[in-house]
């Protein structure tokens, strides 16, 4: 019996009944923190012997049961009944949602070396740490890619923080050559078919390759493959996936085609009730040919169909399904679109310069930029209002304002979203004719040898996006005077040459726009004493953070930018069996792997020190696309921005193609594109760098304007 039961656990997912609901639980809750503890009710009128199936791969057998869902997660629990030969009677199924902070691994408890593995924080949380075992941490990451060179097993951690407090959640990933790759196939629409009926596959896993057989002599190598078949009877349908490492793994489901299938019109909506202007999702239930009606709004024939309604009111949706065997159902469902103020919208600005990042009051001068960066978030689309406190106001997402007088000025800025909720934060600023420059004046190194640069900077600050001035006597009679931006090519920071032995006196300073000035002077010297270590930073494109805060790996084919500040000769080795004498140089690599790199530098003095620097090329990093839009509801004629989050640096070695799905196209990374007409358009990227490509969709819905006028009688001209 036993043996019998747990079978069923293992196949529960496979198997689709139409038997009368004669099998049911209770339970004493259905949502709580971890660890929670349920009480499960056996209330089934029929039935010899239960098993359960508890969704984290546990099972018991009782007529009623207390169980403990340890970790946080979505879990769905089974009750299958028997009767007394050990014949299957009927199952029941509820979902169960044990709050707090956890994730998910693409790849499941294995994956192969260099492999791109995606972690997905799951649940309500406040702040996140990730923690990958092998010395490297990400903060407030909710989704990453990451890849692992060396194999070994890797206790990844993460921890977080939600309103079940203090969460901390640790999953062993297991490098290896032989690791074999996680496979689910599953459909849409059920596995019942007509001929013809268009079936939708979906492969659970991200794989590095597909291989679909339909059982019909079809076969497709995408990941998500739509699919009919012409005769009738049962298809067993293969997905094979295949990783980096060229190992395989294979699930099966059985279709069956019939010709005397009744059709299904059934479907779901999300979310109901919706907002005015809010995207609501339709999810058909059957499958055939579709005809929707949204009321008197629109029309699709989608099969899972977005639409937007523009006013509050209640609208009647009807779904007319023809399938392969010539059978027609219709439903209809009523949709609700209201307003809510409780739905509100998440609202954050910060200071976006020097070190006032997280400060709620900054102290400027009269006619300095104040630059605010914006960070409200909804579902939806959000409408921006900002008082600055001055008689100004602003309906950008950002902003960049000065105030001309002195005083106290309170920045509110307020986010509505299409439910008309609102959510507001708050910025002070002081407006001071003393104020004084927020800056952290710095040079390195203090002592260097002839021939050799020192580097001024200041750390609070991109000197390029401030008000400031700045001035630097280098202490051997020459000077660099009220620059605003930076004198070195290669790096963002002063650099000036000292050929000479001697110490040098200087002095830097930085102005504001009030006159006012913070400044540091200190001594350098010029030896010439090999026995020292030399100074040296070095570092390559592979190592440097994106606008994400991530390190990402080159691809074959990339150019990876190398940097090197101190000494005055170099023999750079690329760890590839090639090398270069340039100071700042560049290279291609053809193969994946991590290259240790390092350059033999000479300094003034005449002293020879190796530095190094690792360089990680992958051919599964491909590009993680994303990207901005400015709105998703506008007017035919309106003009639309689209943006690739980031800055050309960190795209250098990407491209881009968009397609706006009313036959415009275009290459560039930030295009702007207006629609003639209105109507339903999903817009596609394609971003491709030396490892490949992917995509993404977003959906932008264009009203056609709206002509309102009013005929009368003194208005009619014979």
């Amino acid at each position: 019996m036993n043996k019998f039961i747990f079978s069923i656990f293992l196949t529960i997912n496979f198997i689709s009944f139409s038997i009368a609901q004669e099998v049911i639980y209770s339970a004493d809750v259905y949502e709580g923190c971890a660890p929670l503890t349920v009480q499960f009710t056996n209330e089934s009128t029929i039935g010899d012997f239960y098993g359960w199936n508890f969704g984290d791969g546990n099972q018991g057998i009782a007529h009623d049961t207390v169980y403990t869902f340890e970790n946080p997660g979505q879990y769905t629990v089974w009750l299958i009944a028997v009767d007394s030969t050990g014949e299957l009677i009927d199952m029941y199924e509820e979902t169960f949602f044990v709050n707090g902070t956890w994730f998910t691994i693409s790849t499941g408890s294995e994956a192969c070396p260099g492999e791109n593995v995606v972690f997905e924080a799951q649940g309500d949380y406040w702040w996140l740490n990730w923690y990958f075992d092998d010395g490297t941490s990400q903060a407030d990451i909710s989704r990453l890619e990451y890849s692992f060179n060396t194999p070994g097993t890797y206790m990844i951690k993460l921890v977080g923080e939600s309103d079940c407090g203090l969460d901390s959640l640790t999953l062993p990933l297991t490098i290896s050559n032989t690791a074999t790759p996680p496979v689910e196939a599953y459909t849409s629409g059920g596995n019942e078919a007509c001929p013809f009926d268009e079936i939708y596959f979906t492969s659970k896993y991200k794989a590095n390759e597909y291989f679909w057989n339909f059982d019909d002599g079809e076969t497709s190598t995408l990941a998500n493959p739509k699919h009919s078949f012409s005769s009738l009877g049962s298809k067993m349908v293969t997905l094979t996936t295949t990783n980096i490492c060229g190992n395989s793994n294979t699930d099966t489901i059985q279709i069956y085609i019939h010709d005397d299938l009744e059709a299904e019109a059934n479907f779901t909506i999300y979310p109901d009730p919706v907002c005015p202007g809010e995207v609501a999702s339709f999810y058909a239930w059957g499958l055939g040919d579709y005809a929707w009606t949204f009321g008197n709004q629109g029309t699709s024939i989608a099969y899972e169909p977005k639409f937007i309604f523009p006013d509050t009111g209640l609208y009647n949706v009807n779904l007319v399904v023809t399938n392969g065997c010539g059978n027609t159902a219709s439903t209809s469902q009523t949709i609700t679109v209201e307003t809510d103020s409780l739905r509100k919208p998440e609202v954050e600005i910060y200071f976006a310069w020097g070190d006032y990042w997280e400060n709620d009051t900054v102290v400027v001068c009269p006619g300095e930029d104040v630059k605010l960066n914006n960070y409200a978030w909804d579902e939806n689309n959000l409408v921006f209002d900002w008082d600055m406190g001055d008689g100004t106001n602003y309906s950008t997402k950002d902003v960049v304002h000065n105030y001309q007088s002195a005083g106290i000025f309170e920045i509110k800025l307020v986010a509505t979203n299409n439910c008309l909720a609102t959510d507001t934060a708050y910025k002070w600023v002081y407006v001071d004719m003393d104020a004084l420059p927020s800056t952290n004046l710095l040079v390195i190194p203090p002592k260097l040898c002839p021939g050799e640069y020192a580097y001024f900077m200041d750390d609070n600050n991109d000197i390029r996006e401030t008000d400031y001035s700045y001035s630097i006597w280098f202490g051997d009679g020459d000077s660099l005077i009220n620059a605003t931006d930076y004198n070195d090519p290669n790096i963002p920071v002063f650099s000036h040459l000292y050929p000479n032995l001697g110490t040098y006196n200087f002095t830097m300073t930085a102005q504001n726009l009030c006159g006012n000035s913070i400044d540091t002077s200190g001594v350098i010297t010029v030896w010439n004493d090999a026995n020292v270590e030399g100074f040296y930073y070095i570092e390559n494109s592979t190592e440097r953070e994106d606008y994400n805060d991530q390190v990402t790996p080159g691809c074959p084919g990339d150019s990876i930018e190398f940097l090197i500040a101190g000494g005055i000769s170099y023999e750079w080795h690329f760890g590839d069996s090639t090398s270069s004498t340039e100071h700042f140089p560049s290279h291609i690599y053809d193969e994946a792997d991590t290259y240790e790199a390092y350059c033999i530098a000479t300094n003034g003095c005449g002293r020879t020190d190796t530095v190094y620097t690792d360089v990680a090329i992958s051919d599964t990093t491909k590009p993680n696309v994303w990207f901005d839009i400015s709105d998703d509801y506008v007017c035919a004629g309106d003009t639309l921005s689209f943006e690739v989050p980031g800055d050309d640096h960190f795209q250098s070695n990407l491209s881009f193609y968009w397609d706006f799905n009313d036959g415009s196209f275009s290459t560039e990374r930030k295009p702007n594109h207006a629609y003639s007409t209105g109507g339903d358009f999903f817009v596609k990227l394609i971003l491709t760098n030396g490892c490949g490509s992917d995509s993404v969709y977003r959906h932008v819905m264009v009203a056609n304007p709206i002509i309102d006028f009013e005929v009368t009688p003194d208005n009619i001209q014979p």
